[in-house]
């Protein structure tokens, strides 16, 4: 498997094609995977569902720490309580409303 930085990937598509019979092609940006280039064998497609569950893994930690941030931010938390109390006195607009004032019916 060839990795690269898509910044760096300035060759020819064909050129990393044919470096695709070696193994894929994976293009990254800032080191994680963003991109890739392969045959199409049951390999290949095995490699790409491995990078394609690291990626998600990476995403998911993200998440997880923006979850927590925002928990911890009183900022967010007075919003959100802002948010509920209008909620409660106001109500809440419907899908079709919200359609229908922005012309998209």
């Amino acid at each position: 498997m060839r990795t690269l930085e898509l910044d760096s990937a300035t060759a020819p598509l064909a050129e990393y094609a044919h470096d695709a019979d070696d193994g894929p092609v994976v293009l990254t940006v800032e080191g994680q995977p963003y991109a890739a280039l392969m045959t199409i064998d049951e390999g290949s497609l095995r490699a790409m569902l491995k990078l394609y569950n690291q990626k998600l893994a990476h995403e998911e930690q993200e998440l997880d720490a923006e979850i927590e941030s925002l928990s911890n931010n009183p900022k967010f938390l007075a919003l959100l309580e802002e948010a509920i109390a209008s909620i409660k006195t106001e109500g809440t607009t419907s899908h079709e409303d919200v359609l229908r004032e922005f012309g998209l019916n």
